[in-house]
């Protein structure tokens, strides 16, 4: 009875690994890994993300991406390719029809290599992401493309990242896998807001000037005059004194 109870456990155990395997090599396809050109940037900076496939462990290779794409739309601008000539040699239009994505546009594009398209998701901080090889299947480390995203005007001081989502490779006979990992990059955002500098000190006189139809104008008018009054000031001052002197000797006189 024992016997059996450890060959049943024993089974078990190798099904149990058998199992584990299989679902390890299904979900390392490959990997999936984004970089960035730069950590730290400003307004009207444009970061360059580059999609590397690595650790194939599909035989045929890896032709196709598909997935999303996630970053926070306040903050970045999609760089896209406007060529007319790019976008009809991977028929775009027909693609825009089979993803049912209307919006769907082209950022890199490799005669010889990939091409990346990004669909922007409205109101989801992400877009839609698809590529395709224009030459053979991925089977070792290659970078397919690259991505580049520009910070708006409006964007605040803060840390974001920038990594897929949902992500899927796709072999040459168009079979899906699916990647689990979700690689990212962190990019700080520099203060792009000009705070007003004050003078404190209120004693100085800032002497502005305005120009009015050819003749410059002072606006410093309190300080132009205060040069004039203590002139005056100063002369009453002495009448007062020499007149309290002739009061004072006149009273001693008497």
């Amino acid at each position: 009875m024992r016997k059996i109870t450890k060959v049943m456990l024993l089974i078990v155990f190798l099904i149990g690994i058998l199992i584990s395997n299989i679902c390890y090599a299904d979900s390392e396809a490959c990997d999936v890994k984004i970089t960035s050109d730069k950590t730290k940037l400003n307004a009207g900076d444009v970061v360059t993300l580059s999609v590397k496939l690595s650790n194939v462990n599909i035989e045929d290779g890896i032709s196709a991406i598909v997935g999303e794409l996630d970053y926070d739309q306040e903050i970045f601008d999609i760089v896209y390719e406007t060529d007319s000539d790019i976008e009809d040699a991977i028929d775009l239009e027909t693609q825009k029809e089979e993803y049912e994505l209307d919006n769907l546009k082209v950022v890199y594009y490799n005669e010889d290599g990939w091409y990346l398209c990004l669909a922007e998701i409205e109101d989801a901080d992400g877009a839609t992401i698809e590529g395709l090889t224009l030459g053979d299947p991925v089977t070792s480390s290659e970078t397919i493309g690259t991505i580049k995203l520009k910070v708006k005007s409006t964007a605040k001081a803060t840390t974001t990242e920038i990594g897929f989502g949902e992500l899927y490779v796709l072999d040459d006979a168009e079979e899906p896998y699916e990647i689990t990992t979700e690689p990212s990059v962190s990019l700080t955002i520099a203060s792009t807001t000009n705070e007003p500098t004050t003078n404190k000190n209120t004693n100085i006189n800032t002497n502005t000037e305005k120009v009015y139809n050819g003749t410059t104008a002072n606006t410093a008018a309190p300080y132009a005059g205060s040069k004039e009054v203590t002139p005056i000031i100063l002369i009453v001052t002495i009448i007062a004194i020499i007149t309290l002197g002739k009061v004072i000797k006149y009273k001693d006189i008497k």
